[in-house]
């Protein structure tokens, strides 16, 4: 079985992060997504034609796609919030603000559907 290596991500899965970006989110994608399926992805087969192991492959690419984009979209908080006030009202909203987390890392909703769809999804149902 081969981990989701930097080349599967790219000439395979057709990911969009750079190979700085895909080092620095690979293994907190595959956290999160293990936390989700609830079993060990430290190894996957990198081909989604390979059934669960392509899945959750697929799943792993996503969540790296996702927290890429996540980190350039940030505000200066870092949360990729807006924050508006009126006395002691304020609310908080942001593009991020509906998103599944797992020990605080939101994953990606199009990783959850993936793995819904395999009947990989063991969290939140």
């Amino acid at each position: 079985m081969k981990k989701v290596t930097f080349d599967y991500y790219k000439s395979v899965f057709g990911g969009e992060a750079s190979e700085e970006d895909f080092a620095s989110h690979v293994r907190v994608a595959r956290d999160a997504i293990r936390d989700v399926v609830n079993r060990s992805v430290r190894s996957v087969n990198a081909s989604p034609e390979d059934g669960a192991d392509g899945e959750i492959a697929r799943a792993v690419c996503l969540e790296i796609d996702y927290l890429a984009k996540m980190r350039k979209s940030a505000s200066p908080d870092g949360r990729g919030a807006v924050r508006e006030s009126l006395g002691d009202y304020s609310v908080t909203y942001g593009p991020y603000g509906g998103v599944m987390r797992t020990c605080g890392v939101p994953v990606s909703p199009e990783a959850i559907l993936c793995l819904r769809r395999a009947g990989l999804f063991s969290r939140w149902v």
